[in-house]
């Protein structure tokens, strides 16, 4: 998929969806980069420990400030539910890794959070 940034911008009333209250956050501590890692790890069953091992390994670079990667964590009630990673550059910016617990499934959190990371 691709979108003309220059030429699209998302209204709030494009997304019409009940949400609880939810807050995002940019992923600035350790302590949440493990909680990224953790939405992220549950995606497959059994939890991909590979997953955890990784965003641990790669901390450091991945929270320095200059780093093109971002890392987005939703909360519903001061828990994580779901996460976003955005890499941008000069003219682009991509998105993976977009999860959602799966007790939080299908309430629009994934469309929420890329939203906000437009």
């Amino acid at each position: 998929m691709f979108i003309d940034l220059n030429i699209h911008s998302f209204e709030c009333s494009e997304f019409n969806f009940e949400l609880e209250l939810v807050e995002i956050r940019r992923v600035y501590t350790c302590e949440e980069l493990s909680e990224f890692a953790k939405i992220n790890a549950m995606s497959w069953d059994p939890i991909d420990v590979n997953v955890l091992d990784f965003y641990e390994q790669n901390q450091e670079l991945f929270l320095e400030e200059n780093c093109p990667l971002r890392f987005y964590l939703g909360f519903a009630d001061g828990i994580p539910i779901v996460t976003c990673e955005a890499s941008y550059d000069k003219d682009t910016v991509g998105f993976y890794n977009i999860c959602t617990r799966q007790e939080f499934r299908k309430r629009g959190y994934a469309s929420h959070i890329l939203k906000c990371a437009l």
